[in-house]
């Protein structure tokens, strides 16, 4: 049995594998707050660029633990506190000013997909298994996936992968944009630290501007939105990195951007 939750450093690259292999990485309440535990304390660390997620073992994870769910007297109440609980692991991801890549394989289903959405990239193994999987078990979708999915793919074919009993084929969930890249099996853990290492050498002020004009566009106007986007790149105009950058540019050589 595994740890639950599982992280390491390598550099400003912080690997967050969830860690409960005999569920594929399902998680029940304890893990739900270990999840929100840890990645609030990423997060916080100044030292990480980067978030890389994985799942231990052969599948990234499954959504919540129906085992653990079948045991509580009052599944409804169990299945809000646990929904609402993960949710509050997404909104850390979605805001903190880290990039944050998923890593899929295997399974990637129910609230596994929830959690892969509020990633800012993923990679997936040209062997993962994309499903919502929710009314499979008379369930409807939670963690943000009926939010997330109509803005990538359209409201049809969010509707069409909830309804569906066979995961999407991988390379259509790279056609939709539900993918960024995809790789070969063998190769997945590999060239998602290589990726993880070029995201964490990019200039961590602006990475942290492009999170938050991002997350803004979804609800301003254009005209709120490019009075915003102005007043970022005046700021980062002030940088070091900037600085760095703009000597880069000019002596033709890469970048080494600090962070200030």
């Amino acid at each position: 049995m595994g740890d639950l939750i599982e992280v390491r450093h390598e550099g400003p690259i912080a690997i967050f594998t969830l860690d409960k292999p005999e569920t594929l990485n399902a998680f029940d309440l304890p893990m739900a707050r270990l999840l929100v535990q840890q990645l609030t304390d990423l997060a916080a660390n100044g030292g990480v660029r980067c978030i890389l997620l994985r799942g231990g073992g052969r599948h990234f994870c499954a959504g919540g633990d129906l085992q653990a769910m079948a045991k509580e007297k009052d599944p409804s109440a169990y299945v809000l506190d646990l929904a609402r609980t993960a949710n509050k692991a997404m909104e850390v991801l979605r805001k903190c000013d880290k990039v944050v890549v998923a890593e899929l394989k295997g399974a990637v289903a129910g609230g596994g997909l929830g959690l892969a959405l509020a990633a800012d990239l993923r990679i997936a193994s040209d062997t993962a298994k994309i499903s919502l999987a929710f009314l499979r078990v008379g369930l409807s979708p939670d963690m943000g996936s009926t939010w997330s999915l109509p803005r990538i793919v359209g409201r049809g074919r969010a509707f069409e992968m909830a309804a569906s009993h066979d995961p999407l084929p991988i390379m259509e969930a790279w056609r939709l944009g539900l993918v960024n890249r995809v790789v070969k099996t063998d190769e997945l853990e590999a060239k998602s630290m290589a990726w993880a290492q070029e995201l964490a050498a990019l200039p961590a002020l602006a990475v942290a501007e492009v999170k938050t004009l991002l997350n803004a566009s979804e609800h301003a106007t254009f005209d709120d939105h490019v009075i915003a986007d102005s007043g970022a790149i005046s700021r980062m105009a002030r940088t070091q990195d900037f600085q760095e950058g703009l000597r880069a540019f000019f002596e033709k050589r890469p970048p080494k951007f600090v962070g200030r």
